[in-house]
C-alpha cells in the first residue's frame, strides 16, 4: 500500500541512527555538496547516507531530463543491482514517477500489493520504503529514495529526514548534473566564446567585428556548437546553453577559459569553478 506522507503515522523509529550520528552526516553532507564534485560520486554519497541513516537496505536516485521528459536513474546501491539496468520513468510510472508527479513523499508499507509497483521490483524481493522529491525552491528536479527487502515500519521521522538529506544536496546535483552534460559536449575556446557572444545578443556579423575573425569564421563555429548542443537554430543553444548553467561572464566551456588556457586545478584535480558553471555554495 502506497501512504502519502502527512497522514499522521506514528513519528518515532528506532530503525534511525542516533541523532547525532545523523547529524554529523548531514553536516557532512552539507559540506561536501558546497563544492563542485563530479555527479557519480556525488549521488552515491546522497545515496548510501539514506541507506545508512535510514537503515534501509539500498536506495536510489533520479534526476528529471527535459529532452526525453523522464526520470534517468544516477545510482542505485541495492545489493545484486546493476544500474545499467534499471530503467527510466515517466511521471506517474512507479513509485519514482508518483512522487515526482505529486510533488511530495510517499510511504510503500506493501511494495508486493502496492499500485505503483514495478513487476521487476517485485521479482526481486522488494517489500517497502519511503521517497521523497528532490526540489530546488518549488521546481522538482527528481526523486530520492530508501528501500527494504523487508516490512519495514516507515514513518514521518524517515520522510523528513530523507526530506531533509534531498534539500541539502538537489541543488549540488543539478549543478554536477549540469556540469557533467556541458563537458561532454567538449567546446573549443572560440567556440566557447562564439557561444558567450551569442548569449550577449550578438550576431555573426558583430562577433566578427569584435573578434577579428572572418564572418564566414564565426558561422562555421556557430554551426559547431549547434551540432554540438544538437539543435538546429541559434535561438535554441542560447536557450540550452542557459538551462546548463553557463555563465557568459566566465567564459569557459569544457574545462578551458575564452584564453584556450586549461582551468588551474586544486589538490585534488578538480577545476576551482566547474565548466562555466558556478557550484553552489551554502544550502541554497
Amino acid at each position: 500500500m502506497a501512504v502519502p506522507a502527512g497522514d499522521g503515522r506514528e513519528l518515532r523509529s528506532s530503525r534511525i541512527a542516533r541523532p547525532e550520528v545523523a547529524l554529523e552526516a548531514l553536516c557532512d553532507m552539507a559540506l561536501m555538496a558546497s563544492e563542485p564534485l563530479p555527479l557519480d560520486l556525488l549521488a552515491k554519497r546522497t545515496v548510501d547516507l539514506a541507506r545508512d541513516v535510514l537503515r534501509a537496505d539500498g536506495g536510489s536516485l533520479f534526476l528529471w531530463r527535459d529532452r526525453s521528459a523522464r526520470l534517468e536513474p544516477i545510482m542505485a546501491n541495492d545489493p545484486g543491482w546493476d544500474l545499467r539496468a534499471v530503467r527510466t520513468f515517466q511521471p506517474g510510472e512507479g513509485v519514482t514517477g508518483a512522487t515526482y508527479e505529486r510533488g511530495r513523499p510517499i510511504i510503500v508499507q506493501d511494495y508486493q500489493t502496492s499500485r505503483h509497483a514495478i513487476s521487476t521490483a517485485v521479482a526481486q524481493g522488494l517489500k517497502s520504503g519511503v521517497a521523497v522529491p528532490l526540489r530546488i525552491g518549488r521546481r522538482r528536479v527528481g526523486v530520492l529514495s530508501a528501500r527494504s527487502y523487508r516490512h519495514l515500519p516507515w514513518t514521518q521521522q524517515d520522510v523528513r529526514l530523507l526530506s531533509l538529506i534531498a534539500s541539502v544536496v538537489a541543488p549540488a546535483l543539478e549543478a554536477a548534473s549540469n556540469a557533467g552534460r556541458v563537458s561532454a559536449l567538449r567546446l573549443t575556446p572560440k567556440e566557447t566564446q562564439v557561444l558567450a557572444d551569442l548569449m550577449a545578443g550578438r550576431n555573426a556579423k558583430s562577433i566578427a567585428r569584435s573578434s577579428g575573425l572572418s564572418e564566414a569564421t564565426v558561422r562555421t563555429h556557430i554551426r559547431s556548437v549547434l551540432a554540438k548542443f544538437g539543435v538546429n537554430s541559434q535561438l535554441a543553444a542560447v536557450v540550452l546553453a542557459r538551462d546548463l548553467g553557463f555563465d557568459p561572464m566566465t567564459t569557459y566551456f569544457g574545462g578551458f577559459d575564452a584564453s584556450g588556457e586549461q582551468q588551474a586545478a586544486d589538490g585534488n584535480g578538480a577545476s576551482s569553478s566547474v565548466l562555466g558553471i558556478r557550484p553552489a555554495r551554502g544550502l541554497a
